[in-house]
Formats: structure tokens, C-alpha cells, sequence
């Protein structure tokens, strides 16, 4: 759906192009621009978004940015899904118990 939108968006700016006075050409061009990145950003197959941008808690908890470099989205990535990857604390007692009931 959106795919298609994006190609008739294409294709009815490029027809406006070649009739358009120069000022509004410039402002057609970005118009395409715009639709072949957003085209881009969709994937019609998965039906799912390439991930461009990540919005993220800055240094204060009340404000927050959008960062768009793959670098930045990863670090911002590994900071919120740190505590639930970090070590847990585990009990060696209670899983040696365990293993000794199941294997005997």
C-alpha cells in the first residue's frame, strides 16, 4: 500500500517536472527526493520498516533526542537492553538440588 503510494507519488511529481516554471522545479525535486527516501525506508515484502532512527532519554530524564547514525542507534540499543542481558545472580545450591532430583 504504502509502496505503491509512494511510486504514483513519484511518478505524478515527475510529470509535474517537465510543465513546471524553474522556482517550482526546485521544490518538485525535493519532493521526490523525499518520497524515493521514504519509498526506501519501506520494505513491501515483511511488511516491516527499517529501523532509521531511534529516539532516546538524553542526559536529563524530561528531554530526549533522535539519533540517526547506525553507531548511535546501536550504543542507544545496547544501553536499554543491557540490564536484561547483564549476569544474574544464580543459586549453585539450588541447581545442584535440582539437577541431582532430575538425573539421580
Amino acid at each position: 500500500m504504502k509502496l505503491k503510494y509512494f511510486q504514483c507519488e513519484r511518478k505524478n511529481l515527475s510529470s509535474q517536472l517537465s510543465q513546471a516554471p524553474l522556482c517550482r522545479r526546485r521544490q518538485i525535486k525535493s519532493r521526490i527526493q523525499a518520497a524515493k527516501r521514504m519509498q526506501g525506508i519501506w520494505w513491501p515484502k515483511n511488511r516491516k520498516i527499517k529501523l532509521s532512527g531511534l529516539r532516546v532519554n538524553a542526559s536529563s530524564e524530561s528531554t530526549s533526542i533522535i539519533v540517526s547514525s547506525p553507531e548511535e542507534m546501536q550504543a542507544a540499543l545496547k544501553d536499554y537492553w543491557k540490564p536484561a542481558y547483564s549476569p544474574k545472580p544464580v543459586d549453585d545450591e539450588a541447581i545442584g538440588g535440582l539437577s541431582e532430583q532430575e538425573f539421580g
